[in-house]
């Protein structure tokens, strides 16, 4: 009897902790959002139907974080979420991006309100937001108002804890860096110690001797010729033909990453027009829409 209570015990608390990491569907993400003919409806009791041309597929979502976990058959598919407004950016295991616009259920008036995760990352050090170079390393790194980060090819969600930076990667991975400044520099320790220093890019000098923040890249918006189009968002996320990801700008280089993988375009802007050369030198004109 007392090895079946036992077990019966570690049941319980291992059904509690699973609780304890999902957390109530947030009262903005109930209702359904739209793509074309896709619709993804989400229930207050964690079932979702996603709807499409194909099929129909029905299952349960758990929040966690700024992850919305969606189940069927039992599999889950982990998806990087941020929602704005009646605006919602699914970004899925491999870098893809679903742009879905809500169109039913919205939260009852006078229902309360609970912050949303992906819609700004919780720090109350703002010297960390903006562009950083490594020093001696060839290695970027973009910590985003809205939550999300670039380090190198890697991107994803980000946290500051006291003195540490959480960053929870796209394909569900968390590491934790210590960081510290060291006059205008970040520096960054890695959990084997391991300290990367990085500089602002862009960095200039403004009234009272601060940094100033770099100015927004002036590739931002929508480019197009023919049937091509690249547009180029706020957030460090991309459209480019028929593939999306996240995407660097120091300024004349810009490189795109899709499933990973960086191609890099040397760019420059006249009269509207948009100039990409890639590393093998070919070039192609794009005017702003």
């Amino acid at each position: 009897m007392r090895n079946i209570s036992s077990i019966i015990l570690a049941l319980l608390l291992a059904l509690a902790a699973n609780s304890a990491c999902a957390q109530q569907p947030p009262p903005a993400l109930i209702g359904s959002w739209e793509l074309g003919s896709l619709m993804i409806t989400f229930a207050p009791d964690g079932n979702y139907v996603w709807k499409d041309n194909v099929a129909t597929l029905q299952g349960s979502y758990q929040v966690e974080g700024n992850f919305l976990r969606m189940y069927y058959q039992n599999k889950p598919t982990p998806y990087l979420y941020y929602i704005e407004g009646s605006s919602m950016r699914l970004t899925g295991p491999k870098g893809e991006v679903i742009s879905l616009t809500k169109t039913a259920s919205a939260p009852p008036a006078g229902a309360q309100q609970i912050p949303q995760p992906g819609t700004g990352a919780q720090t109350t050090d703002a010297q960390l937001l903006g562009a950083w170079q490594g020093q001696s390393l060839a290695i970027n790194v973009v910590f985003n108002a809205d939550g999300s980060y670039q380090f190198g090819p890697d991107s994803g969600l980000w946290r500051q804890q006291g003195n540490k930076i959480q960053f929870t990667s796209s394909n569900g991975k968390t590491s934790l860096y210590q960081y510290r400044f060291q006059g205008a520099n970040l520096q960054l320790a890695d959990p084997n110690g391991n300290i990367l220093t990085l500089v602002r890019q862009g960095a200039a000098q403004g009234s009272g001797g601060q940094s100033a923040r770099p100015a927004a890249s002036p590739a931002l918006g929508h480019w197009a010729k023919g049937g091509l189009a690249l547009v180029l968002n706020p957030d460090k996320t991309y459209t480019f033909a028929n593939t999306s990801g996240v995407y660097q700008d120091d300024g004349s280089t810009l490189t795109l990453y899709f499933n990973g993988q960086p191609t890099v375009y040397k760019y420059q802007i006249q009269n509207n027009t948009l100039y990409l050369t890639d590393a093998s030198g070919n070039t192609i004109g794009l005017q702003r829409q």
